[in-house]
């Protein structure tokens, strides 16, 4: 069974910040940000195990598979899933 959790992705012109929604959550992090990190804070929030990192698959609005390491920009929307292997 997959999980799937969406992610929409927006800076805040004031800051060096950027405001990350994520299943309704909302997550901040810095400029420059990678999938990774908005994973990994994502994770934290939400009480999920960090190791399972190496199990997901990430995908972006179009179906393209992302990096972890791939960088984030102003309303990205984002895809992940949490593969069964």
């Amino acid at each position: 069974m997959q999980n799937l959790c969406i992610a929409s992705f927006k800076t805040t012109s004031k800051s060096n910040n950027m405001k990350i929604k994520v299943q309704d959550k909302e997550i901040v992090l810095f400029h420059g940000a990678s999938v990774k990190d908005a994973l990994l804070r994502y994770f934290t929030k939400c009480d999920i195990r960090r190791d399972v990192i190496n199990h997901v698959v990430v995908k972006d609005q179009w179906g393209h598979e992302l990096d972890l390491d791939a960088p984030l920009r102003d309303g990205q929307l984002v895809f992940f899933s949490f593969s069964e292997s």
